[in-house]
This record gives C-alpha cells, sequence and structure tokens, in this order.
C-alpha cells in the first residue's frame, strides 16, 4: 500500500553529493508512517525541482528486516508505553540516509545489530539514573520489531548551541562540572562513553548538558562494536580506537572543555 503523503514537508530530504561534494548525484527521500513503515527514494532531480507525485511515486518500502532489530524474546527490555509520542519523547530510529550505503556494501545487518548495542547499555545505565545523562523510557515495538528508542527529548544539542552563536549563554563551570559528573557516574558502573562530542552532548530547558547517544557505550576493557567514537573527538587513529576505554572519555571532555573557549566556525 502506497503511503498518504499530503505533502512535501512530509518527507526527510537529502541532496547527494559526490566524495569531493562538488557533483551533485541524486535526492534522497524517505517517509515513514504512524506505524513506522519506512519508504524510501531517490531521483536524479534537484529537489527543488521534484513535485510531490513524483517523490510519491519513486517512494518503495524498505522491508523491515532490512532496519529493525527483532525483540529477542530471552531478553527483558524495557518496553516504551504505546502512548508515548514524538511531540513529548525523541524517537531514535536507525539513520535511513545511511540506507543506500549500507545497501551497496552488503552491510544492512548494521542497522539492528548497532540498535541492540544501544539499547544494551541504556539498559544498564537506565538502573542507575544520573540528571545529565539522557533519561531512557524503552524500546518501541512493531510487528516483532524494535523501531525505535524512546527517550526524553531536548531539542538542542552543544553543537546546535555553537551554531546558533549562543554559546555565551552557557555557564561553562557549571555546565562542565555537571558533564564530569556525568562520565564519572558511567565509569563508577564499570562503562565508558566512547563518543563524547558537541553533537552528543544535548542542552536542558536550564543550560546543563544530558549526555546521549550510547552506541558507543560498553563495559570498561570489553570490544567496541560496529560504533566507535567520532572522527576528530577521539585520541589517535580511528583503526586503533577498538576497546571501551575510561581514558577515551576524559580525552573527549577535555577537548569540549578547550572547544567552549574557542569552538570551530558555525556550520552552515
Amino acid at each position: 500500500m502506497a503511503p498518504k503523503i499530503n505533502k512535501i514537508g512530509d518527507l526527510m530530504l537529502a541532496e547527494v553529493f559526490d566524495l569531493g561534494g562538488e557533483n551533485f548525484l541524486y535526492t534522497e527521500f524517505h517517509y515513514i508512517d504512524e506505524d513506522d513503515v519506512v519508504y524510501h527514494g531517490q531521483l536524479k532531480m534537484d529537489k527543488l525541482k521534484i513535485s510531490l507525485e513524483q517523490f510519491k511515486s519513486a517512494l518503495q518500502r524498505i522491508p523491515d528486516e532490512e532496519l529493525y532489530a527483532q525483540l529477542p524474546l530471552d531478553a527483558n527490555y524495557t518496553l516504551a508505553s504505546d502512548d508515548a509520542d514524538e511531540n513529548t519523547f525523541y524517537f531514535k530510529r536507525p539513520n535511513i540516509f545511511h540506507y543506500d550505503r549500507y545497501k551497496e556494501n552488503d552491510s544492512l545487518d548494521s542497522f539492528p545489530i548497532m540498535m541492540l548495542e544501544e539499547i544494551k547499555a541504556l539498559e544498564l545505565v537506565s538502573q542507575h539514573p544520573h540528571p545529565n545523562i539522557v533519561k531512557y523510557h524503552g524500546c518501541r515495538v512493531r510487528r516483532g520489531r524494535i523501531t525505535a528508542i524512546v527517550l526524553d527529548k531536548h531539542p538542542q544539542s552543544l553543537r546546535d548551541i555553537a551554531d546558533d552563536n549562543a554559546l555565551g549563554t552557557l555557564d561553562r563551570e557549571a555546565f562542565m562540572a555537571a558533564l564530569e559528573s556525568a562520565v564519572k557516574h558511567l565509569h563508577s558502573l564499570g562503562l565508558a562513553h566512547n563518543d563524547i562530542n558537541p553533537r552528543n552532548i544535548l542542552v536542558d530547558a536550564n543550560g546543563m548538558p544530558v549526555l546521549a547517544d550510547f552506541g558507543s557505550c560498553n563495559r570498561i576493557g570489553e570490544k567496541l562494536g560496529l560504533s566507535r567514537g567520532t572522527r576528530g573527538w577521539i585520541e589517535g587513529d580511528m583503526k586503533d580506537y577498538t576497546t571501551s576505554e575510561a581514558r577515551h572519555d576524559t580525552f573527549a571532555v577535555e577537548k569540549i572543555r578547550a572547544w567552549l573557549e574557542n569552538p570551530d566556525p558555525p556550520r552552515s
């Protein structure tokens, strides 16, 4: 059954360029319905030149098994309330904009693997809550598969604050103290985050940090899974970033501290 799309604004759009960023390749677009059924399409046209009917005719459903992990029968995962809605909570789904690349590389199994890795970490962390760690409300399950991770919703990340030239609104000393508290709490549980960077630090209504994105979080000393840090925010080379270590977090926290004093230019 074709999705019911009323306007182009219902779609998620991205223009894709070559590796050099100079040559336009195609417009990629997606639609997710209220039951987490995902549709995907691409057209070799500028997004502003594509009509609603052209978008709709190019959309094809992505099979659930290519995106979503099956709910393990032997796992005691927290299940999100069916009343949870996206106006109140953040629904973290697989990054659909990686779909074409993963499919080309025959690695679509990365989507369910990464989701299960993050849920495993969040289940552990949620047993010991901290005010500066994002609150986890469980998994959203549809058709026997985990379609989203449900989290507290915060409108901006630290990266967004920097892009808005609003870092001056933060109490940097208090902000860093709260971030360090969250990291020490994780380490006290025997866990390391392994991917602290401005995009993974949300900012709450009081201007305080909320550490999020636990896809790289694992027990200290264990091998990292498919998700492992962010280039530019790790010590050393990505190829050597293979084990969960507390030092990964302490390095990143100090880099955040220096970055707050001298951030890179806002991104367009």
